[in-house]
């Protein structure tokens, strides 16, 4: 099982480092944006093997998975298992959940797993750009 850890500023650099590997552009995948909202949706992060492994709490309240960030398939395949088998073994009356999937991350999870996931988009969750002068 995956053992999460609250995120502290200590943690700041590892965390940049592989959202910057792996070219994370969506602010949920920057530190900053982690951190500062880490109490109000209990972020908290996990490494399992070479992937680095976030989860949180929407306003639901029942733990959500951010897509794992891996650079190689295997080993975003094992963080998939291990949370999927993590939130069964927890007994979570919710639905596993990835949130938060670029369509480049869609098309990773069908092709590690064909057929596995529904897919669905919340646009009331789509990324938003503000227009500055």
């Amino acid at each position: 099982m995956i053992i999460f850890r609250n995120l502290t500023l200590s943690d700041k650099n590892i965390i940049d480092a592989y959202c910057a590997l792996l070219n994370r552009e969506s602010c949920e995948y920057c530190f900053g944006n982690l951190y500062g909202w880490s109490k109000a949706y209990a972020y908290q992060f996990a490494f399992f093997g070479d992937a680095l492994c976030l989860s949180f709490k929407p306003e639901d309240g029942a733990t959500a998975y951010m897509m794992p960030l891996a650079e190689k398939h295997r080993d975003l395949q094992y963080a998939i298992r291990a949370l999927y088998e993590g939130h069964r073994e927890r007994g979570s009356q919710k639905a596993f959940s990835l949130l938060c999937l670029s369509p480049e991350d869609c098309k990773r999870l069908h092709r590690l797993y064909p057929d596995a996931f529904l897919l669905e988009n919340d646009r009331n969750e789509d990324e938003y750009m503000y227009e500055a002068d």
